[in-house]
């Protein structure tokens, strides 16, 4: 009945692409994840990304790695989700963006709201990326209080 997404990676809005270093690019085109996904993280999430995490969640992004590998190395890259895609969202839509997040994620996040026939923005405080580890607080509140509207 609604939906809620949190800084999705929908670069096909006002040609905003993440632009990671040569280092990452290269590491992941030679199927070096190991290599590459520190350095991903960072370029993401900010400095110190990768050592927040625990060995659980870095263990879970090196087995989701090969989908990494395939974005960076293939022919046909991903369909880019635009605006075109984005008005055939007919649910209620909450778009939430991390305070501290990089500024890659505030531009697809203000196209999709400008897309979105039903959006509303909410902006997490004291969080980055990941906005549901860093502030679960207000992650809680906004979500429940956004499902209680609709």
């Amino acid at each position: 009945r609604s939906l809620v997404v949190n800084e999705p990676p929908a670069a096909g809005f006002g040609g905003t692409k993440l632009l990671l270093n040569r280092a990452v690019t290269e590491a992941f085109h030679a199927n070096a994840p190991e290599l590459a996904l520190p350095l991903f993280f960072e370029a993401v999430g900010g400095p110190g990304t990768w050592e927040r995490k625990s060995e659980q969640e870095r263990r879970m992004n090196m087995d989701n790695a090969l989908s990494f590998v395939a974005d960076h190395s293939s022919k046909e890259p991903r369909i880019m989700f635009d605006c075109a895609m984005a008005r055939q969202i007919k649910a209620p839509t909450l778009i939430m963006n991390g305070a501290r997040s990089i500024q890659w994620f505030a531009l697809i996040t203000g196209g999709l709201k400008e897309c979105v026939g039903d959006a509303e923005h909410a902006l997490i405080p004291s969080a980055g990326h990941n906005t549901f580890e860093q502030n679960p607080t207000a992650v809680d509140e906004v979500v429940l209080s956004y499902f209680a509207r609709h």
